[in-house]
């Protein structure tokens, strides 16, 4: 149950660092094994433990509540739910808040008056005040009539059907597969196709680009539709922050492109990739090497090394090597030379600080033991926070710890929780052992 726990609170803090808005929250909802509560930022409680299995924020100060007993989901605001336990799910994408009663999804307002009722198998807001819908089955084989509605959810049939419409709207386009031949082109926000179905694959855009496929590989294009990277590669990068450079790679192995110009100016043989927050990380040749946003280089290490780009903090970055369960994570300088002890876990936790993490390992074998790998012995994981510098400003003392927003951190031992600022300060504890 804890892995489990740890495991949402690594998604918890990845969720933030990709959403500033978050930064300025002034109500935290914390999650714990008895249930939910909402405190503030000096630690005052708005809604006790025990009222709600969990509380997720939303968007417009409006929060998801989860029912002790039923599992459903309200929507509320800092006082707790408004409205009814009707609905299998919600979430925010955006400004959007999206509800699910079985196969279907509406829209609610973030006072819960439902601004477009559970009526379509998919919804996507357009763009333009409006959304587009589907009514029938998306994961079939059927064709998938294409509805438009309007800010005040009057529904108007398109005349377009598609199949395998998998992404929201991005930048006004969506991808979608046209039932006349089987290809993907995008819908624009009436509904209608802005380019007309001619891939054989089709990506969400972002900041004027999607990655697509044709019969010669795949590429990336622009809104009008037109080729940018011409599409002769195995997988083209379309990251969420793009810097300088994005990668593709193929059967030369990866090559770095230019997000001006679009022409490679690298060329790495064999080897791998990934990107993140603007940086670029190659590994090839024995190597594996660390560009910035800008394009430059900022070091390289041998190829026994992960640096990982989605743990970057400004000059800081987490570099791990060996087998798991060793203490093979330290926090890294930009020019390649470690500035903190080693552990068995690090992970950006934002703000410039990061959670860190010692337990005990045992061996246990698999695949009628041909594989042996390291497993945490449970129970015995312990995490404390580092600051930028590498120094424990946390103790590595506690079961559960994590970022409840920009400067509030949220830590969990011997039946006991604390809210703590982010130079690990203490503001408030609180009672949280089951009863």
């Amino acid at each position: 149950m804890k892995g489990i726990r740890r495991a949402l609170c690594i998604l918890l803090v990845t969720a933030m660092l990709c959403a500033p808005s978050l930064a300025e929250e002034e109500r935290l909802a914390v999650g714990l094994f008895s249930g939910a509560m909402l405190i503030d930022r000096d630690g005052e409680v708005l809604i006790p433990l025990g009222e709600y299995q969990a509380i997720y924020p939303l968007t417009g100060g409006a929060f998801a509540f989860v029912d002790m007993e039923s599992g459903k989901y309200a929507l509320g605001n800092e006082t707790g739910a408004v409205t009814e336990f009707l609905y299998d799910f919600i979430e925010a994408q955006g400004d959007t808040i999206y509800c699910v009663e079985g196969p279907c999804y509406g829209v609610l307002t973030p006072e819960g008056e439902q601004a477009v009722p559970c009526q379509y198998t998919y919804l996507t807001h357009n763009g333009e005040g409006g959304y587009l819908g589907l009514r029938t089955d998306p994961y079939d084989e059927n064709p998938d009539g294409v509805y438009h509605l309007d800010g005040d959810g009057a529904e108007t049939p398109t005349g377009v059907k598609v199949l395998h419409v998998y992404a929201r709207m991005q930048e006004g386009l969506l991808p979608a597969m046209s039932t006349e031949n089987g290809m993907y082109g995008y819908l624009g926000g009436d509904g209608l196709w802005a380019i007309a179905p001619q891939y054989e694959y089709a990506g969400p855009f972002v900041e004027g680009r999607a990655a697509a496929t044709a019969s010669t590989g795949a590429g990336l294009i622009s809104p009008e539709g037109s080729w940018l990277v011409t599409p002769q590669y195995d997988y083209v990068d379309n990251p969420d922050t793009p810097g300088k450079y994005r990668y593709a790679t193929g059967e030369a192995g990866v090559c770095l492109i230019d997000n001006d110009t679009w022409r490679v100016v690298r060329r790495f043989p064999g080897g791998s990739a990934f990107s993140a927050q603007g940086y670029v990380v190659v590994t090839s040749g024995g190597e594996t090497v660390l560009f910035g946003p800008e394009g430059d280089e900022k070091f390289r290490l041998s190829d026994e090394y992960i640096i990982s780009a989605w743990d970057i903090q400004g000059e800081r970055v987490v570099v791990s090597r060996g087998e798991w369960g060793e203490e093979g994570y330290c926090l890294y300088d930009m020019t390649g030379e470690p500035v903190s002890d080693g552990y068995q876990w690090i992970v950006s936790m934002g703000n410039g600080l990061f959670a860190a993490a010692r337990f005990q390992v045992e061996k246990r074998a698999y695949q009628e033991g041909a594989l042996t790998l390291n497993e945490e012995v449970p129970g015995t994981m312990r995490e404390g926070c580092l600051d930028g510098e590498g120094q424990l400003i946390i103790p590595m003392e506690y079961e559960i710890l994590y970022a409840l927003s920009h400067d509030r951190l949220w830590t969990e031992k011997d039946g006991k929780g604390y809210l703590c600022d982010e130079k690990g300060q203490v503001i408030q504890e609180y009672d949280i052992s089951l009863p």
